[in-house]
């Protein structure tokens, strides 16, 4: 199937593949299951769709409110010379 794009031609990723993608437990994917992190049954098993599951991460993405409001101080000539 040469034609067939690399998307299609991707595997369905479980709660562990999901977890490890993510850098977190198996229990945190269970509660993004509950929070909207679209996935399917095939009978009794849990699938994600890697597609889906890299919107997700995009359209659910925000900045820490402490980033936002407090944006990095440039160096000054004294911490430039204490790091070299």
């Amino acid at each position: 199937m040469p034609d067939e794009t690399a998307a299609a031609a991707e595997t369905l990723w479980t709660i562990s593949d999901v977890a490890q993608f993510f850098g977190c437990t198996v229990r945190h994917v269970h509660n993004l299951q509950a929070a909207g992190l679209p996935y399917f049954h095939l009978g009794r098993l849990v699938r994600f769709d890697p597609t889906e599951v890299r919107v997700y991460l995009q359209t659910n993405r925000r900045i820490a409110a402490t980033k936002a409001r407090h944006p990095a101080r440039p160096l000054t000539v004294r911490s430039q010379a204490a790091l070299a």
